[in-house]
């Protein structure tokens, strides 16, 4: 998903992730994915892990 479209979807997320529930986020690109996971963590997610193959990122976060 661009990241144009994803940064506005995530804080609503909360509403659909329960507390200790898993969001996995893929097809993001290297140069977008620091935006990518800030605004994640700011909406209550919490980084688990994180994945990369080329300039291709994915990564697995906990709401807390």
């Amino acid at each position: 998903i661009e990241r144009g479209l994803l940064l506005p979807l995530l804080p609503g997320l909360t509403a659909t992730v329960a507390p200790g529930g898993w969001l996995l986020l893929s097809g993001i690109l290297e140069s977008e994915f620091a935006e990518v996971a800030a605004t994640a963590k700011s909406a209550g997610f919490v980084p688990v892990n994180v994945d990369a193959d080329g300039e291709w990122r994915s990564a697995l976060f906990r709401r807390g």
